[in-house]
């Protein structure tokens, strides 16, 4: 089919999070309504960089049913489809760019922004790439993608995905001072009911939302906004959820032995 359902370009070292942001692009809908491509993917194919071997994303794709294979290293060939895309890339799109490079040399000065790159880029996916006969299957991609009335699996909220994919659980036990994650202390009276009990905190790592609410949200962001009578002492990550009712952060959820899941 060789659609391509997202794009992430950042200026920041690969990491967990920007891999998880687009994952999280690829699979909820578009703005666009020209990029129509989404869902859950059966299987994600990637290499061996750390940014793919995280716990994270493994965790990620454990809670969205997604098989994840890595390539075997020094064998570059099973990684051909995905190659193939860039030279695509770097053939098409690249050469029309201000500031495009040959030999080492730039033949224009560089004036876009990073938006601007992103806007031109998903402009031409959609109205070059996706449209355009592919050399393999004959077909423009955006029209196997639409044959046999094909419904991708879908998270049944954005919210629901975030949670899965972008938050990061991790357990604790709950103190008569409340919860201690990354050097921070949650308090919060629903929490005294399971003092001594083990809870799983859901955190977001927020360092760059772009994306995924909108906009850049900043430290400042997240440790001025509090609701629901939770109380911090300029905590980073925020709270939310049965913990404070914001929305981002942190969420808690306790787990009895032999019962379900309490202090939703």
């Amino acid at each position: 089919m060789r659609a391509s359902p997202a794009k992430l370009f950042s200026l920041d070292a690969p990491s967990a999070l920007n891999t998880a942001l687009a994952l999280r692009q690829a699979i909820w809908r578009k703005p666009n309504p020209e990029w129509i491509v989404s869902g859950i993917p059966e299987q994600l194919y990637v290499d061996n960089g750390s940014d793919f071997i995280s716990e994270h994303i493994e965790q990620a794709c454990i809670a969205l049913k997604i098989r994840l294979i890595h390539s075997l290293p020094g064998r570059p060939r099973g990684r051909g489809k995905i190659e193939r895309l860039f030279r695509t890339i770097n053939d098409m799109f690249l050469p029309d760019l201000p500031g495009h490079l040959i030999a080492g040399k730039p033949l224009s000065a560089p004036v876009l922004t990073l938006d601007e790159l992103r806007a031109r880029f998903e402009a031409f996916v959609c109205g070059v790439y996706h449209r355009r006969p592919h050399g393999s299957t004959g077909e423009p991609p955006i029209t196997r993608w639409q044959k046999g009335g094909f419904l991708p699996a879908m998270p049944d909220s954005l919210e629901q995905l975030d949670m899965l994919l972008v938050h990061v659980p991790k357990p604790r036990k709950v103190l008569r001072d409340g919860i201690r994650l990354m050097g921070r202390r949650y308090v919060e009276p629903t929490l005294a009911a399971f003092v001594g009990e083990q809870v799983e905190a859901v955190y977001g790592d927020i360092r760059d939302r772009r994306g995924c609410k909108g906009r850049t949200r900043t430290r400042d962001d997240y440790c001025n906004r509090s609701r629901g009578g939770f109380r911090h002492a300029g905590s980073w990550p925020h709270s939310r959820g049965q913990l404070a009712g914001n929305d981002d952060g942190l969420h808690g959820r306790s787990r009895t032995a032999g019962g379900p899941e309490a202090g939703r």
